[in-house]
């Protein structure tokens, strides 16, 4: 038993220090609170914690849209974290991706429709094109290995969904400032997946997510810096 708790106590670390690590490659660490509910639920992970978003108050609609965005960023932690400790780690990421993709394409189809920047349109466009196919890559991956397919994912339950911008003005920082939790949201869930994966294939998607959406947020804050001064 207490090998058994010493094990798991490593893997917790070496865990959260990949996280920690993840996100301080894009400067994020300085922009997550170190004891919100998410360190709570997810055992206490130092420097983990809930996302301040970029800008100052906002409206009232947009700071609804992120207040939302975190509090399903801390339910989908707290129960991440529990389903990669087990042996079904691989599934669960998948069934929680997913969903999460779904919400970032639905996401991205609304900015790029109202984009103010072209910058914006064409970051909305590969968005889209990327994460459907990495939607597609992971549900022929569930059916393979584990015989059924993805159940139905429900973005509104994790806070979600592209309504939530739906109005706000300007439309290209509402973006900027929720895609940027949204993806937050995603090298999380992929940094704690990694060292509990099983398949090779999901863990270099994880790597690529990890990669890929920390380059995407640095981006998006640049350009929120440069257009949006004031906050």
């Amino acid at each position: 038993m207490t090998n058994n708790a010493n094990s798991a106590s490593r893997f917790g670390r070496r865990r959260t220090l990949r996280i920690v690590g993840a996100l301080a490659g894009v400067g994020l660490v300085a922009s997550l609170g170190g004891t919100s509910a998410l360190a709570q639920q997810s055992g206490g992970m130092p420097g983990v914690g809930a996302t301040r978003p970029m800008g100052g108050a906002g409206q009232g609609g947009m700071m609804g849209g992120r207040t939302a965005m975190m509090e399903g960023m801390h339910g989908m932690m707290g129960m991440m974290m529990g389903g990669l400790m087990g042996p079904n780690a691989d599934r669960i990421f998948i069934q929680e991706m997913i969903p999460h993709h779904q919400a970032a394409v639905a996401m991205a189809t609304t900015a790029f429709g109202q984009a103010e920047h072209p910058e914006i349109k064409v970051l909305a466009e590969m968005i889209v094109r990327t994460q459907n196919w990495e939607i597609e890559r992971m549900a022929a991956w569930h059916r393979d290995w584990f015989g059924t397919p993805v159940p139905p994912g429900k973005m509104a339950a994790s806070g979600m969904h592209p309504s939530a911008m739906a109005g706000t003005k300007p439309a290209d920082k509402a973006f900027l400032e929720m895609m940027s939790i949204h993806h937050q949201m995603a090298v999380m869930m992929a940094s704690m997946a990694l060292g509990a994966h099983q398949k090779p294939e999901l863990a270099t998607l994880q790597q690529t997510m990890i990669s890929e959406q920390a380059k995407e947020i640095g981006q998006m804050r640049s350009w929120h810096r440069a257009w949006y001064p004031a906050g």
